[in-house]
C-alpha cells in the first residue's frame, strides 16, 4: 500500500478523509446506534454478511475437491486402461 499511494502522490494525486471533504467531524459522520430495533437489525445484517462468506467459501472449497476428484477418477481410469490393454 506505501508504495501504491506514493505513486499516486508523485503523479499529482492528494489523500484525504472523508471528514475533510465534507467538513464534518468523526462524530457527526459516525454517529452511535442507540434505538435498540436498530441495533438488532445491524446484529441480523452482520449474521447474514457472515453467513454469506463463510458460504461461498463452502461452495468454493467443495468445487475444487470435485475438480480433484474428476481428475484422479481421470488418471483412475487411464491408468487402468493402460494396464488392462497390456
Amino acid at each position: 500500500m506505501p508504495r501504491i499511494i506514493h505513486y499516486y502522490k508523485e503523479h499529482g494525486y492528494s489523500f484525504g478523509t472523508i471528514e475533510g471533504i465534507i467538513g464534518r467531524s468523526k462524530d457527526e459522520l459516525m454517529q452511535p446506534v442507540t434505538n435498540p430495533r436498530q441495533r438488532m437489525i445491524n446484529r441480523a445484517n452482520y449474521y447474514i454478511v457472515v453467513t454469506v462468506y463463510w458460504f461461498k467459501h463452502l461452495i468454493y472449497s467443495i468445487f475444487f475437491f470435485a475438480i480433484f476428484l474428476a481428475i484422479g477418477r481421470i488418471i483412475l481410469v487411464a491408468l487402468l486402461t493402460y494396464i488392462q490393454k497390456q
